[in-house]
C-alpha cells in the first residue's frame, strides 16, 4: 500500500465583515458578562445608590473609551458612559431616583449647551435601551461619549 500524501491547507489572515462583527459582538458580550459578574463578586454595583470614587469613574470611563471604538459595542459605550455620568451625579448628591430626575436636578451644574447636549445623549441611551430594533450609529456614540466626558469632566469625576 502505498503512503497518500499529505495535503496542507494554508490559513487565510483575512477576516470577512461577518466575522468581524460577530466576534465584536461576542467581544461586547464578553465585556458584559465581565461587569455583570464583578459586580456580583464584589457586591457592588454603578446603579447602586452609594457613592462612586473618582478611581472607580476612571476605571469605567477606560472601558466606554474602547467601547466606542468598535462598531459592534457602540451602543454599550453610550449606555455605560450615561451610567457613569449617572454615578457622577449622584456621588455630587444630586438628587433623584433615576437618571432623568437627576439630570432636571442638575441643570446649574451645566453651561446651557452642555446640558442640553447631555439631555440628546441621555434619550440616546433610552432610545436603544428601550426601542425594539434602534440602532445607534458609530457617529451619534461618539458625539454622546464625547458629551459624557464633557459632563464627567465638568463634574471633575475624570
Amino acid at each position: 500500500m502505498a503512503d497518500s500524501p499529505r495535503r496542507t491547507t494554508k490559513k487565510s489572515n483575512t477576516t470577512t465583515p461577518e466575522v468581524a462583527i460577530v466576534e465584536g459582538i461576542l467581544k461586547g458580550l464578553g465585556a458584559i458578562l465581565g461587569l455583570f459578574f464583578e459586580a456580583f463578586r464584589t457586591g457592588s454595583s454603578t446603579s447602586s445608590k452609594g457613592k462612586v470614587s473618582r478611581a472607580q469613574i476612571q476605571e469605567g470611563w477606560e472601558r466606554v473609551e474602547l467601547h466606542v471604538l468598535n462598531e459592534a459595542t457602540a451602543p454599550l459605550a453610550v449606555s455605560e458612559g450615561d451610567k457613569l455620568v449617572d454615578a457622577a451625579l449622584q456621588s455630587a448628591g444630586v438628587k433623584g431616583t433615576n437618571m432623568g430626575e437627576r439630570l432636571k436636578n442638575a441643570q446649574d451644574l451645566f453651561p446651557e449647551h452642555l446640558y442640553q447636549a447631555l439631555w440628546n445623549a441621555h434619550k440616546l441611551r433610552n432610545t436603544s435601551a428601550h426601542e425594539v430594533g434602534a440602532q445607534v450609529s458609530p457617529a451619534a456614540a461618539r458625539e454622546a461619549v464625547s458629551t459624557f466626558r464633557s459632563a464627567l469632566y465638568h463634574l471633575k469625576a475624570l
